[in-house]
C-alpha cells in the first residue's frame, strides 16, 4: 500500500515559471507525475509518485521556490527505503485571476 502525503503549496511567483521549476524538481528527485489537473490560472493539482528516500529532499527543494503547508522532517522517512509514496500537491498561484484563456491556433481546412 502506498503511503500518502497531502501538500498545499502557495506561491506569489509567475505561474509558468513555477510550474517549470516544480517539474524539474520532481524529475531531479526521481519522481513521476501520475496525474494533473489545472484549475484556471489559480491552482494546479499534481499527483506524484516518488521513493520514500527522496520525499524529504523534494520537500526541501519545493520550499525554496514556494511555501509547502505541511511541515516534515528528515526523520519522518527511511533514508534507504525504495517504497513508493504518493504526494498529492495542490498548488495555488497568488497572481491568478481566474480568467485564464488558452489560444488555440486555427487549423486550415
Amino acid at each position: 500500500m502506498l503511503k500518502k502525503l497531502n501538500w498545499e503549496i502557495y506561491t506569489n511567483k509567475e505561474r509558468i515559471t513555477v510550474i517549470g521549476q516544480i517539474k524539474t524538481i520532481i524529475a531531479a528527485n526521481g519522481g513521476h507525475i501520475m496525474a494533473h489537473n489545472m484549475f484556471s490560472d489559480l491552482a494546479l493539482f499534481l499527483s506524484v509518485e516518488i521513493e520514500e528516500q527522496a520525499v524529504y529532499k523534494l520537500y526541501q527543494q519545493l520550499n525554496v521556490i514556494a511555501t509547502v503547508s505541511k511541515k516534515i522532517s528528515a526523520s519522518d522517512f527511511k533514508i534507504n527505503s525504495n517504497k513508493e509514496w504518493m504526494v498529492l500537491m495542490n498548488i495555488t498561484f497568488a497572481q491568478g485571476t481566474g480568467k485564464m484563456k488558452s489560444r488555440i491556433p486555427e487549423v486550415p481546412g
